[in-house]
Parts: structure tokens; sequence; C-alpha cells
């Protein structure tokens, strides 16, 4: 369905920003008035899987998310930027400052990991303890 508003709506740019491939092929079946079943049978799996792959939030299958979205039409720049990874926000450093508990100094930032052996400390972590 090439230039269907569909595409183009709030929702859909909201399943996109959301990163929710699954979503965008339940839209798509739904608005072909598809049921689970009949996905399925396009795809030549069962209606368990085709509601499994809507469901998720994280692809496990790429081939059968493509091959879904592709028979329900989901344009393809639609359903790549909604693979895409998420971008980080350019955030300021986080600067160690060490917090003390009855064993150890550890980092407030949250961000450093305790060291293997207490011998030699990661970071900012520092064992007061024996």
């Amino acid at each position: 369905m090439p230039g269907d508003p569909l595409w183009n709506s709030a929702k859909v740019r909201e399943l996109v920003a959301r990163r929710q491939p699954g979503r965008l092929v339940r839209l798509g079946r739904e608005h072909r008035g598809w049921t689970l079943a009949e996905l399925g049978e396009h795809l030549g799996c069962s209606a368990a899987t085709v509601s499994r792959m809507e469901r998720r939030t994280q692809v496990t299958d790429l081939t059968l998310i493509h091959r879904a979205a592709s028979t329900v039409g989901v344009p393809r720049h639609v359903l790549v930027s909604s693979l895409a990874p998420r971008l980080l926000p350019n955030r300021p450093a986080l600067e160690c400052r060490p917090v003390r508990t009855p064993r150890r100094t550890r980092c407030a930032a949250a961000r450093c990991s305790p060291p293997r052996r207490p011998s030699r400390p990661a970071c900012c972590w520092a064992w007061t303890g024996p």
C-alpha cells in the first residue's frame, strides 16, 4: 500500500520511536483485516508464532519480522527505522564520588564494578575491609 496515510500517522511514529517492529506488523495486519492465523498462513508459521513476534519488544528472528512486515505492507524505511539502535543522549560525565559503607568505599555514580580480588581495586572502588 504505497502512500498509505497509516504509515505517516502519529501512532506509527510513536512505535518507531519506541523501537517496536512487532507492533508495526500488528498494525499492518489489523489494517488489512487479517487474523493471526491468516498472517501465519501467508508466512508459513502458526498463529502463536505470529502473536509472539508481535508482542516481543526485542527482535529474535529478523528474517520472520522482515517477511511479516513486507507481507502486511510496512514500508521498508519504517521497519528499518524501528530496528535501529537507540542513540544515547549526550550526558555530562559522571563524577566519581566515593561513598563509605561498613566494608568498603564505592563509587556513588554506580558505574563502577567491584574488583574481582580485594588486593586489586578497580576504578574508584577501594576496599577498606580485610
